[in-house]
């Protein structure tokens, strides 16, 4: 009697358990493996090859480590046959962004503008040298003549000069300057302007006659430190163009201890003009323009 409950309660697991096999779907049949995808079935044998759901199961985090190894690896290759089959396109992207016109603006502009303003700074420096009566049969001096003569001797026939200043020289300087805005601006825009670069080019003029000074003087501070007392033509040549410039900075300025610090005083005025005269000018010719 006490038995009783025992028996029947492993029969009808018995019962149980055998209905509930017999309810399973067959071995290889979709619903078998869509369960063995999920984890709720069996395991395959050794031996037997797994369906493909259970790789995808068994590739995150549960299985063989052989298994998530292999399913890592085709889930790399896809991607690089992903990234390989984009790589002509962004290729040719590529290509085509360098090939066009910015590619070349930037090589083109610097060459031009580097031409015109090395030939500017020559005729300015014959005009500053000539102001202030440098010697002229210095080798430089010769060599800045030889240069700009071909250009200015014509021009002074049509612009010549007042007071003792070379008009032609400022003339030609202006010009030059004028038509290297205007081939600069044109290239990227395709359409000529002529009124802008005319009144921008003064502005630049004049920064690039601070600058002449502002690096006369440097270089001539650092050859004096380096080779005093010893004549070179070319720390004549700066001496000649940096001292009216000079001059009422030593007036003011003596030396002290032996070293001259007008240079040093010159330079920073030099700078602080720029920055108090240029961004008018440039603002008034841009307003003018308008």
């Amino acid at each position: 009697g006490l038995f009783l409950p025992l028996h029947g309660s492993d029969g009808a697991g018995r019962r149980r358990h055998g209905a509930s096999r017999r309810d399973r779907p067959p071995a290889g049949s979709p619903d078998r493996a869509g369960r063995n995808a999920h984890g709720a079935g069996e395991r395959p044998r050794p031996g037997h090859a797994a369906p493909r759901g259970d790789l995808a199961g068994w590739n995150h985090g549960k299985g063989d480590p052989a298994i998530r190894g292999a399913g890592a690896a085709h889930a790399g290759e896809r991607c690089t046959e992903g990234r390989l089959r984009t790589l002509p396109r962004a290729l040719r992207s590529t290509g085509e962004g360098m090939m066009g016109t910015g590619y070349l603006a930037n090589p083109l502009i610097f060459i031009v503008q580097t031409l015109f303003q090395l030939y500017i700074l020559v005729v300015l420096l014959r005009f500053f040298l000539q102001l202030t009566r440098a010697d002229f049969y210095n080798p430089l001096s010769q060599f800045i003549v030889k240069v700009t003569s071909p250009v200015l001797i014509p021009l002074r026939r049509l612009i010549p000069g007042m007071g003792g200043i070379d008009i032609a020289s400022l003339a030609l300087a202006w010009a030059l300057k004028t038509l290297e805005l205007m081939l600069v601006l044109w290239y990227p825009k395709g359409s000529f302007t002529f009124f802008l670069p005319l009144l921008l080019a003064i502005p630049e003029l004049v920064e690039l006659t601070i600058n002449i000074f502002f690096w006369a003087i440097l270089i001539q501070a650092i050859l004096s430190w380096i080779n005093p007392g010893t004549y070179n033509p070319a720390s004549a040549l700066l001496y000649s163009l940096t001292l009216p410039v000079l001059r009422p900075a030593q007036r003011f300025i003596p030396p002290i201890g032996g070293i001259d610090l007008s240079p040093m005083v010159v330079m920073l005025g030099l700078v602080v003009l720029k920055m108090l005269i240029l961004p008018p000018l440039r603002s008034l010719a841009m307003a003018l323009a308008g």
